[in-house]
C-alpha cells in the first residue's frame, strides 16, 4: 500500500474532494508564511540584542568594580617611596658599638624662642612677645656601656626686627642663652628612652599613647612628633626603623616634596593650620631610612611674635652616626 492509498487519506477525498487553490490563494500564502518567518527572526534578533546589551553592560559593571578595587589597592606615590626605604633600613646592618668607641651624632637645630614682654625690663618692639630663632648645635657621644655625653652650643640668634635685637642685648639674653659656651650633659645610665616595640601594631599603640594630643593639632602631625624622634635615635634597630617607616608611611595627608635631581633623599610634608596660622612640617628620609631633616614654616605672618610669612621657625638637620674613639670629635 502506498502513502496515496492509506485509508484515511481516502476518506478525506470523499468529504473535501480534491480542492485545487488558486493563484491569488497561492500568493496570500506565501505572503503570510514570509510576513511570519521575518516576525520570528526580528523577535530572535532582538532577544539576542537584549542579551547582548545586558552582557555589555554587566562586563562593564565587573570592569568598573575590579578597576575600583585596583586603585584602592594601589599604594600611594608616599606609601610607595616611604616603603621602598622601609625594605631597605630592615636589610641595613644594626649600628654596633666596639668598645672602647662611641657612637656620634651631631645635629645642626635653629628653633623660635619666644620671651613674653612683661619678662623684660626693656622692650621697644611694642609686641607682646620678643621673638627670635636660636641656632646651635648639639653633638651626642654614645658608649657600648650605657655613658651618654651631649654638648649642646647656641650660636648667635637671628631677629625679625632690629627694637627685637636690642631688647635681645639689652636685657642679658644672650648671657641667659650662653651664646658660644659649651654646656655638657654627662650620663653613665645611658638614655631615657622609650623601650619601643618592633611589631606595628604594638608599635603604633605605644605611639599614640605618646602623642600630647592638647595642642588641637592633625593627628598625622601629632604622631610625626613622636615617630620622627624614634628615627633620630642612632641606637635604633633596622626593625624598629623600618616598622616605624611603615606606619608614618600609611598617615593621611603626606605629600612628596621633588628634591634636588642628584640627591638620594626623599623628602615629605604636611601642610596644616597651628593656632590659626598656616604652616608645613616636612622631613626628609636618606635610602637607608634614616632622617636627614625636620623641618616646620610658617607660611602666613604671625602677628603675635612679628614673625613674616614663610618663615621657617624649626629646622634640624642630622649627620648620620659615626663610630669614634674620643669624645672631641670634629667631623
Amino acid at each position: 500500500m502506498t502513502d496515496g492509498d492509506h485509508p484515511v487519506d481516502d476518506a478525506l477525498r470523499q468529504v473535501a474532494g480534491q480542492p485545487v487553490p488558486s493563484e491569488t490563494e497561492r500568493q496570500l500564502g506565501v505572503d503570510q508564511l514570509a510576513a511570519a518567518i521575518a516576525a520570528e527572526q526580528a523577535n530572535t534578533h532582538d532577544h539576542r540584542r537584549g542579551r547582548m546589551v545586558l552582557w555589555a553592560a554587566a562586563l562593564i559593571v565587573i570592569l568598573a568594580g575590579i578597576g575600583i578595587a585596583v586603585e584602592a589597592l594601589r599604594p600611594t606615590a608616599v606609601e610607595a617611596a616611604i616603603g621602598e626605604i622601609a625594605a631597605a633600613a630592615e636589610e641595613a646592618d644594626p649600628l654596633e658599638i666596639p668598645a672602647g668607641e662611641y657612637a656620634y651624632t651631631r645635629t645642626d637645630l635653629t628653633g623660635l624662642a619666644i620671651v613674653p614682654a612683661e619678662a623684660l625690663t626693656d622692650n621697644e618692639s611694642g609686641h607682646e612677645f620678643l621673638a627670635y630663632l636660636l641656632p646651635a648645635v648639639r653633638e651626642t657621644w654614645m658608649s657600648e656601656n650605657g655613658t651618654v655625653q651631649i654638648r649642646t652650643t647656641n650660636q648667635t640668634p637671628a631677629f625679625f626686627t632690629t627694637e627685637d635685637e636690642t631688647a635681645y642685648y639689652q636685657n642679658g639674653l644672650d648671657q641667659l642663652d650662653a651664646i658660644g659656651v659649651p654646656t655638657i650633659f654627662t650620663t653613665t645610665d645611658g638614655l631615657d628612652e622609650e623601650d619601643w616595640p618592633t611589631d606595628e601594631n604594638e608599635l603604633d599603640a605605644a605611639i599614640r599613647i605618646q602623642m600630647t594630643g592638647d595642642r588641637e593639632l592633625p593627628e598625622t602631625v601629632e604622631y610625626l612628633d613622636v615617630a620622627l624622634d624614634i628615627l633620630t635615635n642612632p641606637l635604633t634597630t633596622p626593625g624598629l626603623r623600618a616598622a616605624t617607616l611603615r606606619l608614618i608611611a600609611a598617615l593621611p595627608d603626606l605629600e612628596t616634596v621633588t628634591t634636588p635631581a642628584r640627591s638620594r633623599s626623599s623628602a615629605f610634608a604636611i601642610e596644616y593650620e597651628d593656632d590659626g596660622i598656616q604652616t608645613e612640617q616636612t622631613f626628609t628620609l636618606d635610602p637607608d631610612g634614616y632622617l636627614l631633616e625636620h623641618r616646620i614654616d610658617s607660611l602666613e605672618p604671625d602677628p603675635r611674635y612679628g614673625i613674616p610669612a614663610d618663615t621657617t621657625i624649626y629646622d634640624a638637620q642630622y649627620d648620620r652616626p659615626a663610630l669614634v674613639t674620643g669624645l672631641n670629635y670634629d667631623g
